[in-house]
This record gives structure tokens, C-alpha cells and sequence, in this order.
């Protein structure tokens, strides 16, 4: 249940970085799906 409403606020998160245009949001966006694909890729 946490982690289906944890999926729910990535969506939103998104979808206020789309509609704001927001670099800051972007930056942090971005960052963190860099972060999670040097892990993937450290974890192979």
C-alpha cells in the first residue's frame, strides 16, 4: 500500500515538472534517475 501511493507521488512529481517547465525540478529529476541507473548498472 506505501509503495503503490510512493508510485502515485513520482507520477505527480512529474506531471508538476512537466507543467511548471521547472529547472530546479528537472535537475533533482534527472539526478535521481541518474543515481538509480549508476546503482543498476554498479549492481550487474
Amino acid at each position: 500500500m506505501k509503495h503503490r501511493t510512493n508510485e502515485m507521488g513520482e507520477a505527480a512529481t512529474r506531471w508538476v515538472l512537466f507543467l511548471s517547465g521547472s529547472d530546479a525540478v528537472y535537475q533533482t529529476l534527472r539526478y535521481r534517475h541518474n543515481a538509480e541507473t549508476a546503482k543498476t548498472m554498479l549492481d550487474e
